[in-house]
């Protein structure tokens, strides 16, 4: 069974050749190259997981993806993850979620974890993935960052469905992540006290907060995440009753 860990960015903006630039050059500050091993192609995968190419020039890959969006392979010695790009008025999203609105654009950073059983090898990669996702929030000038994994995914998609409305309009969301990026400039409303009241903690960096409730996407506890969020929204406990 697969165990996806996923980060995905709300960017209020169309994507350009140069913000794909410089989120591709984020992951190969951490060791992350758009070429694969031994063959030397980047391989671009179609949103719809039905098409794969190889450019044997990564600015070619970026041209596919500007144009057409699509996943970027990415690869770590024998690591892989994928960097996808969702043009504005893309179709795919993630599940759960409704489609950004026009003019707006999504990044999402995955990576299979079951693949890592050792688990210095995990813990690296959850490292890796944490940092390449801060560093794509502050430096794309994401509006706003949520990370999930699967069992989470699997059961607060419904409590989802009107997260992205809220967050457009700079409110403040129905539901929280395990870990949730906010910008400032976009939310007027933050502070860090709301968050501590529901047993989060905050990292500030120098555009944004990191909210995070677990350290580890593997530590999360879908109880301890409802309770969050009851004590988030009215309470009451009503938009987590199945």
């Amino acid at each position: 069974m697969s165990d996806t860990w996923t980060y995905e960015l709300l960017l209020s903006r169309r994507l350009s050749a140069e913000q794909l630039r410089l989120a591709c050059l984020i992951a190969e500050e951490r060791g992350y190259s758009p070429l694969t091993l031994g063959g030397g192609v980047a391989r671009v995968i179609s949103l719809d997981g039905m098409d794969i190419r190889e450019h044997t020039r990564v600015e070619d890959a970026w041209a596919e993806l500007e144009a057409e969006g699509g996943a970027l392979q990415l690869w770590k010695g024998e690591i892989d993850a994928l960097l996808a790009f969702h043009p504005a008025g893309s179709p795919h999203v993630s599940a759960g979620l409704a489609p950004a609105p026009d003019g707006w654009s999504r990044v999402v950073l995955s990576v299979d974890g079951s693949f890592f059983r050792d688990k210095a090898v995990r813990t690296t990669v959850a490292a890796d993935m944490l940092e390449i996702f801060v560093g794509l929030c502050e430096r794309l000038g994401a509006a706003y960052g949520l990370c999930w994994e699967e069992e989470t995914a699997e059961a607060l998609s419904g409590a989802a469905e009107s997260l992205v409305s809220s967050l457009v309009a700079g409110g403040k969301p129905p539901l929280l992540l395990w870990m949730n990026y906010f910008r400032r400039e976009h939310f007027q409303w933050l502070d860090e006290a709301l968050f501590s009241r529901v047993g989060g903690w905050v990292t500030i960096y120098p555009q944004g907060l990191l909210v995070s409730f677990f350290d580890l996407p593997w530590d999360v506890d879908l109880g301890r995440l409802r309770e969050v969020n009851q004590r988030w929204s009215t309470g009451d406990g009503t938009m987590f009753r199945e």
